[in-house]
């Protein structure tokens, strides 16, 4: 299954952690490496963090949260494969709006980490 921008999908739960909801935010068919930002009901004590409101998206049931310092940068082949195989669920896209905000946020804050920041400037997603 191939990645797409907006996508999203849920995680599996685990002992001790329930299913969070993962964004792609870069375009996985301009590189190898993918953005990736997941959604948590509890604020980052430490920094910044761009707020989620309930309707937003469909998992999105309460106010929940996009921690800028914990986006993550992964290779797309993995990720692919783990859609594929079904170890990510699948969820609905986030809309143009809703990925527009999630990425000026990002490309704007001092916390993303430098390779995400680099990628979503590199596409032009600034």
């Amino acid at each position: 299954m191939a990645a797409h921008l907006g996508q999203t999908f849920v995680t599996p739960q685990a002992p001790g952690v329930l299913p969070h909801l993962w964004m792609v935010l870069s375009d996985p068919s301009r590189g190898a490496r993918v953005v990736l930002a997941n959604i948590s009901s509890r604020p980052c004590p430490s920094g910044e963090v761009l707020e989620v409101r309930a309707g937003e998206h469909p998992f999105v049931s309460h106010t929940s949260y996009l921690r800028f310092a914990e986006v993550r940068v992964t290779d797309r082949e993995g990720l692919e494969k783990l859609l594929a195989t079904g170890k990510l669920r699948a969820s609905h896209d986030l809309t143009p709006d809703l990925l527009r905000r999630i990425q000026d946020a990002l490309t704007a804050s001092k916390v993303v980490p430098m390779e995400a920041g680099r990628i979503l400037r590199a596409q032009g997603q600034s």
